[in-house]
């Protein structure tokens, strides 16, 4: 039993510290900071387990390539996020049917894209 709650909580750690291993605090700010396409992929996972909150703001730092859009029909993107004028090209599968870099969103702010 302790060691399953070692493990459950040593999962636990990792999964919080997802979500926060982006430079910035996730504020607009002080935006969550993506600097390529392995923050991307960690953007994804975490609103796809409903980890990010209304209105936290992200901010891209230069031309990514991306293999997994954002947000899922159940955990949408509705944060803020800020291009600062780089490119985001999106390699995803049009059998998914989901061919942009924001899948789902609801009340969020993508600019300078």
């Amino acid at each position: 039993m302790i060691r399953r709650s070692i493990s459950f909580i040593a999962l636990l750690f990792m999964l919080v510290q997802g979500l926060y291993a982006w430079d910035g605090s996730g504020t607009t700010a002080n935006p969550y900071l993506i600097r390529n396409s392995a923050d991307w992929q960690t953007l994804a996972t975490q609103v796809a387990a409903g980890n990010v909150t209304d209105g936290t703001a992200f901010k891209l730092l230069g031309d990514i390539t991306i293999k997994t859009p954002v947000g899922t029909p159940d955990h949408r993107f509705t944060g803020v996020f800020d291009g600062d004028g780089h490119t985001i090209t999106a390699s995803l599968s049009v059998n998914s049917g989901l061919i942009a870099p924001f899948a789902y969103v609801t009340d969020a702010t993508i600019s300078h894209l």
